[in-house]
């Protein structure tokens, strides 16, 4: 049986004798050595415990040397203005990269450091790399006008001679820029930008987060956009009045879990756990039947519930 076989392969791939006897040697060592490699996985099976041993040893050494390569750039101390230097000066100032670049995009974005401890703010700073470079920022205070005079000639009547005085002076006066003040819920560019440190871009950021959101009913929600500083909260809460009034309110009784997962306090899967709990138990009637929501977390509840209209026939 073996020998037809043998024959019909030589005949259909127009072998010579030898040429068939080496193909057949090759078929016989692979089958060999994939029987010996499955017994070898039978008797000697590697442990989970040393492959996850060897891979904590590779990620180890992978970190030790990252850290030695750390250890070996020199930190380089000098005054500087954290508005004003790079990602060149942060790397000398031994800042880790992905810190300098997270600071580098906060400025890119508007944003300003006013005084030192405005650095600490950056998330992920520790308060040990911090204290290492307290005592070289150095940021300028902001320059205060100052009231300028010209020297003036006075003539007398007979023209014997002029008479310089220092006492006469020229003031020149700068009015302070006025800021008028506006709605957060119905400001425009122009409104925002009356505020010192609010660009274009940052004024367009938070009318974008404003209209996502259906209107702000508190100021602390401006801390939400990215990159946001506390200094421009609280210069927004001096010119700027909140109307709740403006609030866009979800309809929660008829609303579609599609158009309720887009507002950005909810992920899909808890718009989708919102409806389906409505269409189990009914309508939702007060606020304390929303707070019942089961899988949802309460933070979550509690910042959603202000846009809720729980009316049960909106177009009433």
């Amino acid at each position: 049986m073996f020998k037809a076989f043998f024959q019909k392969v030589q005949h259909f791939f127009q072998l010579s004798k030898r040429e068939t006897n080496a193909l057949f040697l090759l078929i016989s060592l692979l089958f060999t050595s994939m029987f010996i490699s499955s017994l070898w996985d039978t008797f000697f099976p590697l442990k989970e415990s040393d492959y996850l041993a060897h891979e904590y040893d590779s990620l180890l050494k992978a970190i030790e040397k990252e850290e030695e390569q750390q250890k070996e750039k020199p930190v380089e101390y000098f005054t500087f203005n954290p508005n004003k230097i790079g990602l060149e000066e942060w790397e000398k100032l031994g800042m880790p990269s992905y810190l300098s670049v997270r600071i580098e995009n906060f400025k890119s974005k508007g944003g300003i450091f006013y005084k030192k401890e405005d650095l600490r703010k950056i998330y992920g700073l520790t308060d040990s790399t911090y204290q290492k470079l307290e005592q070289y920022i150095s940021i300028p205070q902001r320059k205060k006008f100052q009231k300028k005079y010209a020297k003036k000639n006075f003539y007398v009547k007979d023209k014997k001679d002029s008479i310089q005085s220092d006492s006469s002076q020229i003031f020149v006066k700068f009015k302070k820029k006025e800021i008028k003040n506006f709605d957060l819920n119905t400001g425009n560019q122009e409104d925002f930008k009356q505020i010192k440190g609010i660009g274009e871009k940052r004024a367009k950021s938070i009318i974008n987060y404003r209209n996502k959101l259906g209107s702000f009913y508190a100021f602390n929600q401006l801390m939400e956009i990215e990159y946001f500083p506390e200094v421009l909260v609280d210069s927004l809460r001096k010119y700027c009045v909140i109307d709740k009034a403006q609030i866009k309110r979800i309809h929660i009784n008829h609303i579609s879990y599609m158009q309720l997962g887009r507002h950005p306090y909810l992920t899909w899967k808890e718009a989708k756990l919102i409806v389906n709990y409505r269409e189990q138990h009914g309508a939702f009637l007060t606020d304390e039947d929303f707070k019942s929501l089961k899988y949802v977390n309460k933070k979550t509840i509690d910042r959603i519930l202000p846009y809720l209209d729980f009316t049960e026939n909106p177009s009433l």
